[in-house]
């Protein structure tokens, strides 16, 4: 469990928020398409983390598919987004949280990675079978187990 951090003024802008792939089943059948119960469709999300003291900044990835059942097996499409946020203290705040970021700075950032990724996602299936889909609320903690070790940070 993390300790409590002193407070620290945190420096950060979004640098970029980009939707780096969006793709549907290349064909699925009309009939399949009104048939698709929206409410058994199943999500799946993954993230990736990238720090980078050099440049100060994290980078989020995420990569989230659609399945059409419960059973995960019927995948229906795939969205993939980037989040990269300067943090022009970011020495400062992992020397402070013994050279790790802090799990609720990074589950935070997942947090816009996410928001943003659902408003992607309405705006991407407009007029698809999958319209009126959104991509369910979800606590960004539930990815953070434990700290992310840095390495290699400048003293």
């Amino acid at each position: 469990m993390e300790k409590p951090l002193k407070e620290i003024k945190m420096l950060m802008k979004i640098s970029k928020m980009s939707l780096d792939k969006f793709e549907l089943v290349a064909s699925l059948p009309v009939d399949i398409a009104k048939a698709l119960d929206l409410t058994k469709v199943q999500f799946e999300f993954n993230i990736g983390i990238g720090v980078d003291i050099i440049k100060k900044n994290i980078s989020i990835v995420l990569t989230t598919h659609v399945f059409g059942e419960e059973e995960k097996i019927n995948k229906l499409g795939e969205i993939v987004s980037t989040g990269i946020f300067d943090l022009e203290n970011i020495e400062e705040i992992i020397a402070q949280n013994e050279e790790k970021i802090p799990n609720v700075l990074l589950a935070s950032l997942v947090g816009i990675v996410i928001a943003t990724t659902r408003g992607f996602f309405i705006l991407k299936t407009e007029g698809t079978f999958l319209q009126g889909l959104i991509l369910p609320a979800v606590d960004p903690m539930m990815f953070f187990k434990k700290p992310i070790e840095q390495k290699g940070i400048p003293k």
